[in-house]
């Protein structure tokens, strides 16, 4: 009976926490260590020096929790800072996390011995809850319901009105983007819940900062402080991320596009990368060539594109690390991962990419080893049109009918819509801003973006 009493007090010593000597007493072994961090491609790259830490949120169980934004990636804790070996890993091998399942985690003191170095993967971007009990070595990751704020953009390059910046469609939660025409003046960002003593305003760090570049935010609630400066009229694109505090500015008409790599004919040269072609009315950009992987030199079946002769300080990436250019279909700029599209052996040959920057999508064409007999231009379009007084007149000629017509919101929503136009014809009234015209001539569909000033 002793012995029964003794092994029941022995065993629940056994599976406590401890923070005697700094070691902290699980089921499996005794683990020594002041906190626990976490760090991964899933917080933008992997860092052993300033890695997050978890708080301690139940001392009597050993449970640590962290709470923010991740991106696809990976990611794994460590017990030690400045150091990559004392980590927990996942159990096994690709082990991506499921929100709500409990995953064991797996103390590796010394992973060059023990040979398991496998990271937990997340599939998803999103705000998440990481929960690790030490006491009984699990994890569980909860996905936390993001309520993202409206964010406009004001001032005086738009003469005072607000117009609606759209969510980044991939990428970190915080990020909104917006493509425009801008007068010389000043522009800030701004949330609007129909009260202006309550809105926050988002504007650069330091005075008179232009728009065009790189730029860090702050936010106030005083609507006097000054904004981004306008110096030259044209169309930009702007990209913000309200959590991050980060600001990037393009002037349309000053944008073009490379493409660089391992897998393209001058490797990693960054300034003799390939220009590719440019549709003439829309932020589209075509590469038409060869992929292939080559003998010599460094990541010889990957690339990306750069937006300059030089490694900054814009590119494109792909949503994921080694992503087959295969299938791919969003793009992504400045990825903080400097993720690169891949080939494989059999990927190998002559491709069509078009590009579009401001959809942040792409379209992939493989030709395998036949070259395309033409490199593909704007699609010709048996109509001409004329965005003007708030609308978009459609000119048919003699190209016959247009069976249906759209019209839509940088948001995807229908404006207008049309159908059996046999001649020429308005679409939408009282328009501003840019819009995405659809029409479908004899079951063919053709596209185009429409500036209604």
């Amino acid at each position: 009976m002793k012995g029964k009493v003794l092994y029941i007090l022995l065993a629940a010593w056994c599976s406590a926490w401890s923070y005697a000597d700094g070691a902290v007493h699980t089921k499996s072994k005794d683990i020594v260590t002041d906190n626990i961090y976490i760090t991964g491609s899933a917080f933008g790259q992997w860092d052993n020096e300033h890695p997050e830490a978890m708080t301690l949120t139940d001392e009597a169980e050993g449970i640590y929790q962290w709470t923010g934004n991740l991106v696809t990636g990976e990611f794994k804790f460590l017990l030690t800072l400045k150091s990559w070996t004392n980590c927990l890993n996942a159990e096994h091998e690709n082990e991506v996390v499921e929100p709500g399942v409990e995953y064991t985690v797996v103390h590796v003191p010394n992973y060059y011995e023990e040979g398991n170095d496998y990271p937990f993967i997340i599939d998803k971007i999103g705000r998440y809850t990481i929960t690790v009990n030490m006491t009984e070595m699990t994890m569980v990751v909860t996905e936390e319901e993001v309520v993202r704020p409206d964010v406009y953009i004001t001032g005086s390059a738009l003469q005072g009105e607000m117009e609606q910046m759209v969510p980044a469609p991939k990428g970190n939660i915080g990020q909104y983007r917006y493509f425009g025409w801008l007068e010389s003046g000043e522009v800030k960002f701004a949330t609007n819940d129909g009260a202006t003593d309550s809105m926050m305003y988002y504007v650069p760090v330091g005075e008179d900062v232009d728009l065009y570049g790189e730029a860090t935010l702050t936010s106030t609630t005083d609507p006097t402080v000054r904004g981004f400066t306008v110096v030259v009229p044209d169309y930009y694109f702007i990209y913000i991320d309200i959590d991050a505090g980060t600001e990037y500015g393009f002037m349309h008409s000053q944008e073009n596009l490379y493409i660089v790599g391992g897998a393209t004919s001058v490797g990693w040269d960054c300034f003799a990368a390939i220009a590719l072609e440019k549709e003439e009315d829309a932020p589209v950009y075509i590469y038409n060539g060869e992929l292939r992987i080559h003998d010599s030199g460094d990541e010889p079946n990957l690339f990306k594109f750069l937006a300059q002769k030089d490694w900054g300080p814009n590119s494109f990436h792909p949503l994921t690390a080694d992503e087959s250019i295969i299938g791919s279909s969003v793009i992504v700029r400045n990825s903080p991962q400097d993720t690169k599209w891949s080939i494989t052996e059999d990927q190998q040959g002559y491709y069509t990419i078009k590009l579009d920057i401001l959809s942040e999508t792409m379209e992939v064409t493989f030709h395998g080893d036949n070259p395309p007999s033409s490199v593909p231009g704007p699609t010709h379009k048996p109509y001409s049109c004329l965005a003007a007084d708030g609308s978009v007149r459609v000119d048919l000629g003699d190209a016959g009918c247009v069976q249906s017509a759209w019209l839509f919101d940088p948001f995807g929503r229908v404006i207008a819509h049309k159908e059996a136009q046999c001649a020429s014809f308005a679409i939408g009234t009282q328009l501003s801003g840019m819009y995405l015209l659809r029409l479908v001539m004899e079951g063919k569909p053709y596209s185009e973006k429409i500036i209604v000033r």
